[in-house]
């Protein structure tokens, strides 16, 4: 016979097994945080107009000249995918045409 039977007086209690001493903390713990006012650093064309106002034609106009970013997510064979814009580049691209439009401001 390979397991030896054990009446349930003889088992050990498991409430006792692998307890240790509770010793206080010393750090605090870890709490989520709150990224309401953190931009993400992809973004789907809602999330980029939601952002900067910038329309779905105009965002791959900008690609197509090379000034933002994008990727199109897809598996191997598929047709479909979904687009993610880099915000970053999105951002970068709105504040190089602030700063032009400012050094042709008249004085």
């Amino acid at each position: 016979m390979l397991f030896n039977l054990v009446s349930k007086s003889e088992m050990p209690d498991n409430r006792s097994m692998g307890k240790c001493s509770v010793k206080p903390l010393t750090t605090a713990p870890v709490e989520a945080g709150d990224f309401t006012d953190v931009m993400p650093e992809f973004g789907r064309t809602p999330d980029v107009e939601k952002y900067f106002g910038i329309k779905r034609g105009t965002l791959y106009n900008l690609l197509d000249q090379g000034k933002i970013k994008g990727a199109v997510l897809r598996q191997a064979g598929c047709l479909k995918g979904v687009r993610l814009w880099h915000m970053a580049s999105v951002r970068e691209h709105i504040l190089t045409q602030m700063d032009d439009s400012a050094s042709f401001a008249p004085r």
